[in-house]
């Protein structure tokens, strides 16, 4: 099924034909509007196992951080490299991380820093710190004020800023890892992710693809938040919560034959 698809059935099963430009063509007139803030909740409520995905990207020489698209949280990150070793990264701080990895180069001399500022407050720029293997890795704010449309900034140091051009900060999470990578790395974090956003009549995702009905049923719902119909609202939730036992149910099926596995 498609985005078109999805705001006929939308259009038809709550009666707002005013969401659509005609009922010929299906025109969006505020129907996907709904259809994208019920996209949302269903998301986040996480009643669905494909919340939980993974991203994969490969390193460019000396990279020390990347954007995700789409992120809810970050669970787990993991690195591989060409010789086919995988390992888990260690989740620190910031700071800790960098004057880890800027102390065991000694490129930090203590006795030039004033005592105030010595210790963790001694942060090096990670662009001039020794590519290797990752195996710290930090979530960092990518948000700055005043915001600065198109344009991304990771951190900076002195002289030194660290941008990214091409996209905004909405709808990404970054993360920073270290040692800064030497060729050959491959990033992969495993997360809760959205779906890909909804936007033109032949668009797909997975709740078009598998479970059309409920994201309808989302949609509906969401009419009833504007409306402040809390009967409605909660009519709509229980609607969904009766489609979606039987997903839930695979799932804890899925648990129970692991567990059963690992004990055996």
């Amino acid at each position: 099924m498609t985005l078109l698809s999805v705001r006929q059935h939308l259009v038809e099963l709550s009666g707002r034909y005013d969401l659509v430009v005609d009922a010929i063509n299906w025109a969006n007139n505020g129907a996907d509007f709904f259809i994208q803030a019920g996209q949302r909740w269903l998301d986040r409520s996480g009643i669905i196992q494909k919340s939980d995905s993974k991203y994969y990207k490969v390193l460019a020489e000396g990279a020390w951080y990347d954007l995700i698209p789409n992120c809810r949280n970050i669970k787990e990150v993991w690195i591989s490299n060409s010789d086919g070793n995988k390992w888990k990264l260690n989740k620190r701080e910031l700071g800790d991380m960098l004057y880890f990895s800027a102390s065991n180069e000694h490129i930090v001399n203590e006795s030039l820093i004033p005592h105030d500022v010595r210790g963790d407050n001694v942060l090096k720029d990670p662009g001039q710190l020794t590519k290797g293997s990752p195996i710290n890795y930090t979530p960092v704010v990518i948000r700055t004020m005043p915001e600065a449309l198109g344009v991304v900034t990771i951190d900076r140091f002195g002289p030194a800023i660290y941008t990214d051009a091409t996209q905004d900060h909405y709808n990404l999470d970054g993360i920073v890892f270290l040692p800064p990578a030497k060729p050959g790395h491959v990033l992969e974090v495993t997360g809760q992710f959205y779906q890909p956003k909804l936007a033109i009549n032949s668009d797909k995702n997975f709740w078009t693809e598998q479970e059309e009905f409920i994201l309808v049923l989302a949609a509906c719902r969401a009419i009833e938040v504007t409306m402040r119909n809390q009967q409605g609202v909660a009519d709509w939730e229980s609607a969904i919560r009766s489609e979606t036992v039987g997903m839930e149910l695979d799932l804890i099926e899925e648990e129970s034959a692991e567990a059963r596995g690992m004990d055996g």
